[in-house]
Parts: C-alpha cells; structure tokens; sequence
C-alpha cells in the first residue's frame, strides 16, 4: 500500500483475566455488569469540537452521550461480548505492555482513558485479550482521541489464530499520517513473515480532527462453512468499507484482541483510547 509501512504483529498474543474491568472468567459467558457508569458504546455522540485541558488531554465535554448512564457493558449485552472503558482499572493489571512507549491508565475522558505515546519506529503501547472461541463474525468498537499523529499508526486489531498453521491473522484498523482510516489485513507467519494487504484509506468526511474523539467500529467475518471472508469499517458513523471481500488467504481461528497502538511508524503521535467493544458471533 503507497505510504504504508509494515506492521508488525506480535508472534504470541498474552491472555488476559482482570478483576474490576468488563471480563468474566466463565468463557459460558462473556459479558459483565462490573465497573463505573458511561456511555453505552452503540449510543456513543461525538462533539467534533471537544476541547483539550492543560497538556493536550481530552476533558469530559469531549464526548457527549445522550444515554443513560448505567454500565458501560450491560448485563444484557450478550454471551459473547468483551468490554473495557478503563474506569477503575490498573494498567498493569491488563498486562499493558511498551516498546519505545509510553502507556497508561489516565483520568480523562470521563473519567479514564488508556493514552498511548510513542516515540520511534516499530513503537507500540498496547495489551492483548485471547479468547477460546473462534466467531465466524467479529465487531470491534472503541472510540480514538488523536492529540498528534505525523506517522502511520495500527490501532486495535481482530486476530484470528490458525492453530494447524501457527499464523496469526490479524484485521488492522490503521490511521494515516493525515487521519485517514484504513482496514489492514497482516499475517504474520510462523517463519517471522509476514502476508499483508492495506485496504483503500478513507476520511472521514472533514477529516479525522486531531483534539476530537472519533468512534470507530471494525467488522470481520470468516465464515468457513459459508466461504465468506469480508471486512467492514466504520468512522464517526461514516462508512469506509461494507463487506469488502478479504484478499488474503483468511480461515477460522481462535479470537484475540490488540487493545492500544500496536505498530507506530515512527516517534510522535500521542493518542487516546476509550469504551472498548468487541461483540463475537458463532
């Protein structure tokens, strides 16, 4: 893809069970009622103008919801759902990790955000969620405060591993220099390769705004039985993509998840991430 630089996914995904974030231990049952009071994630507004406080950090009025308050993640949300809004939580706790990186649970976006700084090439501020189900339909959701960008930047990602071909096959929801999204399928091989294909990038119309928060929702089905291999994007509630057919060579895996920026091509950007979402079909 012109401008794109490679994206390097981890070679193992670490699994994760925290106390006091949206994750239940029972596998039967992915959804919990824990944690404080925000905005429903399908019901999520954005103020386009939100301003900053002292240093660059999103205040509350950056985003504005009209739902009611109550658990950010229902305890009707569904069997098979994964939600994280940071509030009340220790970074270390979901095993954030760093390379040439700053990462950290901090009190804004109300009221806590997981900020991710990076500083070099091949930086990354992010954790990992493995889950032991392989969902023909994955539907990932979190909102994206961009404070600087100047660099090409991997977001959160759907991973799906193939435990016949030890590949990881990862679905990128990567940021431009500029602001433009863009869907990213990267392989990375059990050799040290890598397979990858950078989708068409795409506004939003406007712009992505830097100092704004911007809800983003990636989509990916991989259906087996059915031959179906799509992705799907959506920004602010803007489509990029709709069922765009997958040109690699995808198959049914076990569900992971990379929260946070997981591949910076080069030092600069500074972000925010918010109200994490994935919701899993069988």
């Amino acid at each position: 893809m012109k401008g794109l630089l490679s994206a390097s996914a981890p070679a193992c995904l670490l699994a994760v069970t925290v106390s006091g974030c949206y994750w239940l231990a029972s596998y039967q049952d992915l959804t919990s009622g824990l944690g404080d009071s925000g905005p429903a994630a399908d019901a999520l507004t954005v103020d386009q103008d939100g301003p900053l406080a002292d240093g660059g950090a999103p205040v509350d009025a950056a985003v504005d919801s009209p739902a009611a308050e109550g658990p950010f993640c229902p305890p009707d949300a569904g069997p098979l759902v994964y939600c994280m809004d940071f509030d009340g939580v220790d970074a270390a706790s979901l095993g954030v990790g760093t390379s040439q990186a700053s990462a950290g649970i901090v009190s804004v976006s109300p009221p806590s955000s997981l900020k991710v700084s990076l500083y070099g090439t091949g930086s990354s501020g992010s954790y990992f969620v493995q889950l032991p189900i392989q969902p023909t339909t994955s539907r990932l959701q979190f909102d994206f405060f961009p404070v600087a960008l100047g660099q090409w930047v991997t977001t959160l990602s759907i991973t799906l591993f193939q435990t016949s071909t030890q590949i990881n096959q990862n679905l990128n929801a990567v940021v431009s220099p500029t602001g433009q999204f863009q869907v990213q399928e990267y392989f990375s091989l059990p050799d040290g390769g890598n397979e990858q294909n950078g989708h068409a990038a795409f506004g939003p119309d406007g712009g992505t705004s830097l100092g704004a928060w911007h809800h983003v929702v990636l989509s990916l089905t991989v259906d087996d039985s059915t031959q179906q291999y799509l992705s799907s994007m959506s920004v602010d509630g803007q489509v990029i993509e709709q069922d765009q057919p997958l040109s690699l060579t995808w198959s049914q895996g076990n569900a992971n998840l990379g929260i946070g920026v997981t591949y910076s091509g080069g030092g600069g950007p500074e972000v925010y991430f918010d109200n994490v979402r994935a919701d899993f079909g069988l």
